[in-house]
């Protein structure tokens, strides 16, 4: 925007004082004067100023006081059977892939004292991990327990949108794949004084204020993210708040309680502890559900006794809900009521001082997310215990700050510890001596830490239980790349693949991975050999940004139109080796053996040749059967094995993989196949080999698209399949626990 567009637009809405100061600026500040005036939505404005003049106009109006309608709503209490069946339910959709998360996160940490955004404040009782990781490891959890991301969608601010994306990126997002994060910002809104003028707080800046978490309903429909949501195919999103580590994110018995009951809209509430709590309520006003904020309720409500005693409005929420992904697209289309505050904003006098005002000059607007519940077609309010579930940070000391939260994590990871059989010393009043952190991605729950081998605890110390414990390697997979100059066909597209491989390479080096290894078909057929060799070149140029080793598994695309030498050469070339590598082999790492199978052989022996190179003739010959004998008995470790034609399909696999099963199960060494060419992913345990498939990278299909996988290696011979895209995440258990 320039000066002058810049003068005619602030001439006619009424705001030429927004460039009062404009000679006094130098040039840096007048660009950012320009560039802040060019981002703000002056229709919204107009509203704001319709909102502002009918609610001055109303003053000293009489009205009916609404507080009189209210009834404290219904409640859900579910134990037994009842929770059984809602957890079930929400382990249905999870391993559907249908669960979201939602996290609202665009406030500072100042007033907890730390500068930065409020989800890196540090709250880890042993290692001061900040909040956001807490948050992403439960979701890392979900993930690995149930095969398919929970993509999080995080609400940021334009004070801290830079901040919490380097927040993430310095911390390789969690664990968590970049592709599953969204960051979207709310929009922020100018104060207004009596009249209408937008005030600046500086010479060169106008005063801006979230507009409300009801603001997240537009932000997600402006930024792409609402659209995100329906691509994935989620049924469900989870809304949470940033300063609360210990909610249980995309919790089976709300998620699957919200599908069971049919709701639009399902809160979780806990009760009150005093009278005095600063929380919304759930109520029934008209017959209908609604969160009141405290402050709207008279003194007499506030302390009002049921016959029992307690509080007769007890519920309190603490912004936990799940949202259908209908709903909040029709909610986003129809927009939410503004509310307006007058308060105290610091604002530039015609001199260009700041002032600092003692009594409210102002008025401040935002939107109230609970206001959508009015139009929720069924809500439903469920109970939680806020020992387990509640430990805010919001006050620097005292009730509620960082010390206080770290209190609480602690003492419920000791009550987990104490359930599992671990004797964590206790003080008279019931909490722990020493300070306990266990990473959610170790465990998320009493039966997943349970299930872990806690002998090496010390109850006498400070415990952290993390889950980088045992991982010795990890590896990148990924299958079926088919980079192409082609148009899309079957499904593949094979003109972004090269893309996609590069995404994933440069992801795999972010994780840490010690190796990449390609499955087979890494480029596919041009017109002639030298296009063919081209899109050999550009597959090997994407592999580039993964910056280590890169192992090639032959598949039968990769012999199309060029020789198997000449595959390998080019690869070589492309990759900058110092020699080609051998079609099949194997190397030592971690303590494993990794080896390579080419099955790119008819049944009887011979190479594939150029022009008959279908899926249907791939075998592994007897000279390589004998080399794979010798090759796995010498191992000095467990074993890895890759190859391209799966071992499991009788149609589209491996011609002699019964063959080949009965070497790996009689060799007694071998973790896992890891293979690919079928373009679907599919797990099962043949001879007593775990079998895992990949999906091919080049799918179109939007929950497919760009499918690979992190594997880790543990010490006992656990592998985690970290899958992305379309592929599952996985945990196979070590030989010794396998049934």
């Amino acid at each position: 925007m320039t000066f002058p567009e810049a003068q005619r637009l602030l001439s006619r809405e009424g705001q030429s004082h927004v460039l009062a100061f404009w000679d006094r600026l130098d040039e840096p500040a007048r660009a950012g004067l320009l560039d802040q005036i060019a981002s703000i939505d002056f229709s919204a404005v107009a509203e704001l100023r319709g909102v502002l003049a009918r609610a001055r106009s109303a003053t000293g109006s009489s009205a009916p006081d609404a507080r009189r309608e209210l009834e404290p709503a219904p409640v859900r209490i579910l134990d037994g059977e009842a929770r059984a069946a809602a957890f079930a339910r929400g382990e249905e959709e999870l391993r559907a892939g249908r669960v979201g998360a939602l996290l609202v996160a665009g406030g500072q940490g100042s007033r907890l004292g730390f500068d930065g955004p409020k989800g890196c404040c540090p709250v880890g009782p042993v290692s001061d991990r900040p909040l956001f990781f807490f948050h992403a490891r439960k979701l890392l959890a979900r993930k690995r327990r149930y095969g398919r991301p929970v993509p999080l969608y995080v609400m940021t601010s334009a004070t801290n949108d830079a901040a919490t994306r380097a927040c993430f990126a310095e911390n390789r997002f969690f664990g968590l794949a970049e592709e599953d994060v969204f960051f979207f910002p709310q929009a922020m809104w100018p104060a207004l004084a009596p009249d209408g003028r937008i005030l600046l707080d500086r010479p060169d800046h106008v005063f801006l204020s979230p507009d409300g978490h009801g603001g997240v309903l537009a932000a997600l429909r402006k930024s792409g993210a609402l659209a995100d949501m329906e691509a994935r195919g989620l049924a469900s999103v989870c809304y949470f708040q940033v300063d609360n580590p210990m909610v249980d994110v995309a919790d089976p018995t709300f998620v699957g309680l919200h599908v069971a009951e049919g709701a639009d809209w399902t809160l979780k509430v806990c009760r009150r502890i005093s009278s005095g709590e600063k929380m919304g309520m759930p109520v029934l006003r008209g017959g209908r559900t609604a969160i009141v904020e405290y402050t709207e309720f008279s003194d007499e409500q506030l302390h009002e006794r049921a016959a029992d005693g307690s509080l007769r409005f007890a519920w309190g929420s603490p912004a936990l809900h799940v949202f259908s992904v209908p709903f909040l697209r029709r909610e986003a289309e129809a927009g939410l009521p503004v509310h307006l505050a007058h308060k105290k904003v610091p604002f530039v006098d015609a001199s260009g001082a700041l002032v600092r005002p003692d009594a409210p000059n102002a008025y401040k607007f935002e939107k109230f997310v609970f206001d959508a519940l009015a139009d929720a077609r069924a809500a439903t309010c469920l109970a939680f215990e806020r020992e387990v579930e509640y430990a805010p940070v919001k006050n620097r000391e005292g009730d509620k700050s960082p010390a206080a939260c770290r209190a609480d994590l602690s003492r419920k990871w000791a009550r987990w510890l104490r359930a599992a059989g671990v004797p964590v010393p206790l003080d008279a009043s019931g909490r722990p001596l020493r300070r306990i952190e266990i990473d959610p991605a170790f465990a998320d729950s009493p039966a997943a830490l349970a299930a872990r081998d806690l002998s090496s605890v010390d109850p006498d110390g400070d415990v952290l239980l993390s889950d980088d414990d045992g991982a010795v390697l990890r590896f990148g997979l990924l299958a079926d790349p088919h980079v192409g100059d082609l148009p899309p066909a079957w499904g593949r597209l094979y003109r972004e693949a090269a893309g996609r491989l590069e995404r994933r390479a440069a992801e795999f080096a972010r994780d840490g991975a010690a190796f990449l290894v390609e499955l087979g078909d890494l480029k596919d057929a041009g017109s002639d050999e030298s296009s063919t060799l081209a899109n050999l070149a550009e597959a090997c140029r994407a592999l580039r940004a993964f910056g280590g080793p890169v192992h090639p598994v032959l598949g039968n695309h990769d012999v199309d139109r060029i020789s198997k030498r000449a595959f390998l050469e080019g690869f070589a070339q492309g990759l900058g080796l110092a020699s080609p590598p051998g079609p099949f082999g194997s190397f030592d790492a971690g303590g494993f053996r990794f080896v390579r199978l080419d099955c790119d052989f008819y049944q009887d022996g011979r190479e594939l040749v150029r022009g008959d190179e279908e899926w249907w003739h791939c075998t592994v010959p007897a000279p390589q059967l004998a080399w794979l004998r010798e090759t796995l008995a010498a191992a000095a470790g467990p074993c890895v094995v890759f190859v391209h034609a799966p071992l499991t399909d009788a149609r589209n696999g491996l011609r002699n993989a019964g063959e080949v099963l009965r070497i790996l199960s009689a060799a007694g060494n071998v973790l896992a196949v890891f293979q690919g060419h079928t373009h679907e992913a599919a797990f099962e345990v043949s001879n007593g080999i775990p079998l895992v498939t990949l999906p091919a990278l080049c799918l179109d299909e939007r929950p497919c698209s760009g499918a690979a996988a992190l594997v880790s290696l543990h010490a006992d011979g656990r592998i985690d399949v970290d899958g992305r895209g379309g592929m599952p995440s996985l945990s196979i258990p070590p030989p010794k626990r396998r049934a």
